[in-house]
């Protein structure tokens, strides 16, 4: 397994605004805002009306100011960064320096990078997600150190600004982390979901089980298989947090036999085609789950705005095939959005009804209001 690049994350990287494009878009008003080289993942401030965006291919963070939407600051010294987290006071965005092997500290006061917490046990950190009430970190490291395809999970305490814990064991034996991917925790702070690549068991690459970790004890206390392998990525939890949304981005460039297998024995797992790659749905609740397929889906964002249902029901999903609208009680696409290249995760305006993505091939950030639906 390489190291993640931007084309691991999406195979559309050039937005196409075609006559036939522009009028399903409709109302939806889109325009760009030109940031740093290669956007990938972004978050938003919705009390200071900011945005955060991390530049993997210009090392560099652009911070946008929502209400002019243009750029009103870049933070320089973060060597590849890849995701991008706030604190809920919004007194700290966490990003992940991919190329440092470390974590970034920004003071949103002062739009400055104040710390750098370096990595244990694990190489290229990527995904991170923060616990609601802001006091802990996690950071999906890829690869090992000893072991390449073992990786890790640090957790990091936000106040003392270091590594208190590496998550590695897991329930079975036979089975480590893998390559850690998309991590993201429920909103009552109990539990995180971690989707993984290169997993093994029993001798088998295609396991790529989904882990599901105690936040109070910083241990493994499930892991979830899902019928077909999903070589996965991103990771999210629905904002009621009664399901969890793991993607399966990676699964059509997988070479091993086991996956080839999965991909005959479905009928819609058809690589190079839309419709290839699994989205596996949990309930939290049971733990049960289901698989949908659309396309190669990448990050998977909800809107947090609990005021309107109609707009929280939905997951926005990232894909080869542009961004697609899912109802999360029916697993249905209502709506594709042709938009191609997106990657990492939306970001919204505080009322929930605007949304922000990132074009890495146009370094830019796409704009459109969510109408319609």
């Amino acid at each position: 397994m390489k190291s993640k690049t931007l084309r691991d994350f999406c195979s559309a990287t050039i937005l196409m605004l075609t006559t036939q494009a522009s009028a399903a878009l409709g109302q939806m008003q889109l325009h760009m805002i030109e940031v740093g080289k290669s956007p990938n993942s972004i978050v938003a401030l919705p009390k200071a009306q900011r945005i955060y965006v991390a530049n993997q291919g210009g090392d560099s963070i652009s911070v946008i100011d929502m209400h002019t939407n243009r750029v009103a600051a870049t933070v320089a010294g973060c060597a590849a960064p890849f995701d991008v987290v706030a604190r809920a006071d919004e007194a700290f965005v966490y990003v992940s320096c991919q190329n440092e092997n470390a974590i970034g500290v920004l003071d949103t006061k002062a739009n400055q990078l104040v710390h750098k917490i370096a990595m244990q046990g694990g190489l290229s950190p990527s995904f991170i997600s923060i616990t609601p009430d802001g006091k802990k970190l996690y950071v999906s490291n890829i690869y090992g150190v000893t072991t390449r395809f073992q990786g890790n999970l640090n957790v990091i305490d936000t106040q003392s600004i270091s590594v208190i814990a590496t998550v590695t064991n897991t329930p079975t034996a036979l089975v480590g982390l893998g390559c850690p991917e998309g991590n993201a925790i429920t909103p009552d702070g109990k539990y995180l979901y971690l989707n993984t690549q290169c997993a093994t068991a029993g001798g088998h690459r295609s396991y790529d089980p989904i882990f599901i970790v105690d936040v109070a004890t910083d241990t493994v206390v499930r892991e979830l298989a899902a019928a077909y392998a999903s070589v996965g990525s991103g990771m999210a939890i629905t904002p009621d947090g009664r399901q969890a949304w793991a993607a399966g981005g990676d699964a059509c460039s997988a070479p091993w036999p086991e996956y080839e297998r999965a991909r005959r024995e479905h009928g819609a797992f058809v690589c190079g085609k839309p419709g290839g790659n699994p989205i596996t749905v949990i309930d939290t609740k049971t733990r049960k789950w289901k698989q949908i397929f659309y396309g190669a889906p990448n990050f998977i964002s909800f809107s947090s705005e609990k005021r309107d249902e109609k707009l929280t029901r939905y997951a926005y999903v990232a894909t080869d095939v542009g961004l697609l609208v899912i109802d999360t009680t029916t697993l249905a696409s209502v709506r594709k959005i042709p938009v191609g290249g997106i990657t990492g995760r939306l970001a919204f305006s505080q009322d929930g009804k605007t949304a922000y993505a990132a074009l890495p091939a146009k370094n830019a950030l796409a704009v459109f209001r969510l109408t319609g639906i």
